[in-house]
């Protein structure tokens, strides 16, 4: 089988071969790579009286009683969730077992290209790469024996590459540390790859026909996560100009703005709010000084990290014509870093088309409904229900039948614009109900400012202080009244009687420690015991009083 799909693969495959093909690679990544090189997942089958020959499709893991994953159970379980090649069961395997097990994987779920050619197009081919040595050359090079030689190295080599954690991302802290989802070299080049795909159907492509090149800026914040990191990956390969940025950070807006206009992007990358609330704004205010800054007459924002609103989304477009712009795409992705390598994304936000699941070839997304982990079924397409992902390609940190959090409904039948045909969802949202959430996850995450801020780690560190008698965490929005406005976050608390800090150093307090552990600076506000547990019959220790909608 084809291990890796091109762009023209996900815009014409059918239903059917789209279903079988996900199948086919995910029955034999379970039998040659999941089973065998992931210590959680092999005991999981063995408690279960599961054999990996017994799954043959997606759905076989809910047959065979199978449970799915929430992100706690994944936090006590960091290390057995990495692949590791080269141990099973406490043993060591050796350098031949080694290369005889990825040799089977590779021969049951596709070669690895060394170049393959995502996108064709009229100006130029988009072309990804993968690994040391293709695939024929490494299975001569492993036939040498000498440990010594050159080929032993470049064995090693291509080992590394598919196997060796090299970097990490980081989503909800804990205990001070967000959790890690490690990557191997593989796993960022297939991360780039489903990134190329999910920036062309959001309008490269377009952008190319009308303006010839494609001139990104991107403006996430910087850190260790899918957003910034991924977006960069991949725009190095479409790009034939590229600014990388971290909006917010130290360059000042205004800065931001003049390389906007004097570079002519066309292709800006990051949060709607920070578009919206800081650079265009702010663009705006300058035009009225400097009459000539202008932006490029075609420009595509393909926009994650926060939802989206129809609102929002017309507001900047039309702030983009007043900076001059002629024609606007807006779209909006969506991803989580425990995926690493598939995202969602529209290809007309204005049509409001549903996100597609351009890494489809790599991780399947399912909705499921459920009344525990063991306890669930798959929805079909219309149902609302939770999105589970299912990988099949892939090493470093794997989390299979994993619950991302996230409500969603799968539509059926081809796009009405692009006319794919794989997996495409509407409203992929953050389960807000906490008493949901805590089901699903077991714990209370939410997305603050595009960072994963989780919650219920974040209470129980603050309570930790001694100065606090409670607290409450708080979710909301700058604007209540504005559903676009961006989101901030307060912290409600009482200080303990005998305090030995003033007022203004335990506020101080809170937002800096606040801000090690989260990376946001929330609002605080000293009050009360009976003010802040009010007069309900239960205390609520985390609040989101975002308008919902």
């Amino acid at each position: 089988m084809k291990r890796l799909l091109t762009v023209d693969d996900f815009l014409t495959i059918t239903d059917d071969k789209c279903i079988d093909y996900q199948n086919k690679k995910f029955s034999a990544y379970v039998q040659h790579q999941l089973y065998p090189n992931s210590t959680y997942f092999r005991k999981l089958f063995k408690e279960r009286g599961v054999k990996p020959e017994d799954i043959t499709c997606i759905e076989d893991w809910q047959k065979r009683g199978l449970p799915l994953i929430t992100k706690a159970e994944y936090r006590e379980h960091l290390q057995d969730m990495v692949i590791d090649p080269w141990t099973v069961d406490g043993k060591e395997r050796t350098l031949d077992e080694v290369i005889e097990g990825f040799i089977r994987l590779q021969e049951a779920i596709g070669e690895l290209e060394t170049e393959f050619t995502v996108a064709n197009l009229p100006q130029k081919n988009i072309t990804a790469y993968f690994g040391t040595e293709n695939f024929s050359t490494f299975k001569e090079l492993a036939k040498k024996p000498s440990k010594d030689s050159d080929a032993a190295k470049k064995v090693r080599q291509a080992l590394d590459y598919a196997y060796k954690p090299f970097t990490v991302f980081f989503t909800g802290g804990s205990t001070g540390l967000p959790t890690p989802i490690r990557f191997t070299k593989l796993d960022r080049d297939l991360c780039k790859q489903a990134t190329i795909v999910e920036f062309y159907i959001s309008g490269c492509e377009w952008l190319m026909k009308n303006d010839g090149e494609v001139r990104f800026m991107q403006f996430y914040p910087f850190a260790p996560h899918l957003g910034w990191m991924g977006t960069n990956w991949g725009s190095e390969y479409l790009s034939d100009f590229l600014i990388t940025t971290s909006g917010g950070g130290v360059l000042p807006v205004e800065g931001l703005i003049l390389m906007a206009s004097r570079f002519q992007i066309n292709a800006l990358v990051g949060m709607p709010g920070y578009l919206r609330n800081k650079f265009l704004r702010k663009a705006l205010e300058l035009r009225k000084l400097m009459p000539d800054l202008k932006f490029a007459d075609y420009v595509i924002c393909s926009l994650g990290g926060e939802k989206i609103i129809p609102p929002v989304r017309n507001e900047i477009r039309d702030m983009l014509h007043e900076m001059g712009t002629k024609e606007v795409r807006i779209t909006g992705a969506w991803s989580a870093s425990e995926t690493r390598f598939n995202f969602l994304g529209e290809c007309d936000a204005f049509q409001e088309t549903g996100y597609h699941s351009t890494g489809w070839d790599k991780v399947a997304y399912r909705i499921v409904k459920m009344k525990s982990t063991d306890d669930w079924e798959f929805a079909n397409p219309g149902e609302e229900g939770f999105v589970v992902q299912f990988p099949m390609d892939g090493a470093g940190t794997l989390i299979e039948a994993f619950l991302l959090g996230d409500r969603a409904v799968q539509l059926s039948g081809p796009c009405p614009v692009c006319g794919s045909r794989v997996e495409r969802f509407v409203n992929p949202l953050r389960a807000n109900e906490l008493d949901t959430q805590i089901m699903v996850m077991g714990l209370v995450e939410q997305k603050i400012k595009g960072a994963s801020v989780n919650l219920t780690d974040l209470r129980t560190q603050l309570m930790e202080m001694p100065e606090i008698t409670e607290l409450q965490v708080i979710v909301s929005k700058q604007d209540l009244s504005d559903a676009g406005s961006p989101d901030i976050l307060k912290i409600h608390c009482t200080p303990v009687d005998d305090i030995s800090i003033g007022e203004d150093e335990l506020i101080e307090k809170v937002k800096a420690k606040t801000k090690v552990l989260s990376e946001i600076t929330p609002e605080v506000k000293l009050m009360d015991i009976n003010e802040l547990l009010g007069d309900g019959l239960k205390f609520k220790g985390i609040v989101d009083e975002r308008p919902k909608g």
